[in-house]
Formats: structure tokens, C-alpha cells, sequence
């Protein structure tokens, strides 16, 4: 393969690094490139499409917050329904 930077690798993620880029992403965000400075080896946008296409579906604090969305959103209707049934 003929790549611009050899020094990086290519291939699937250890358990190890997958567990760092979660643990990083909690602490830092979606700042990729500062996530890649503390994982040597790895670029930037290799971390994050590995995160949008395999970790972000393994973390369970995103769970809870799309079903508070969901409960809100029925909450805020069935609200919406008594007050036009009361008028």
C-alpha cells in the first residue's frame, strides 16, 4: 500500500484502543485530532469513522437520553390532547 504516512496503522482496533477512544470521547467530545494525539498510530479520521460506525452503537449513555426524547415528546402531546379537551 502506498500511503503518505507510514507510521500509520491500518487494520481493526484493539479492545484496549477501542475502551480509549470511549474513555477520551467522554472527556474531550467529537475532537478527533486530540483524541489521534493521544493514540499514536492512528489518524484522526480513521478514529472517528471507527466511533460513528462501531462504538457509538455499544455506549449505553446514549440509550437513556433518546428515550427521555421519546417520554418527553408523548408527555408534551398527551398534555396537548387534555388542554384541547378541556377548551
Amino acid at each position: 500500500m502506498n500511503y503518505l504516512r507510514p507510521t500509520v496503522k491500518r487494520g481493526n482496533f484493539s479492545k484496549e484502543q477501542e475502551d480509549f477512544i470511549c474513555k477520551y470521547h467522554r472527556e474531550m467530545g467529537n475532537k478527533w485530532s486530540a483524541i489521534a494525539a493521544k493514540l499514536p498510530g492512528r489518524s484522526d479520521n480513521e478514529i472517528k469513522n471507527h466511533w460513528h460506525s462501531h462504538l457509538k452503537k455499544r455506549i449505553p449513555e446514549h440509550v437513556p437520553d433518546a428515550l427521555k426524547k421519546e417520554e418527553g415528546s408523548g408527555e408534551q402531546i398527551m398534555q396537548f390532547d387534555r388542554l384541547c379537551a378541556a377548551s
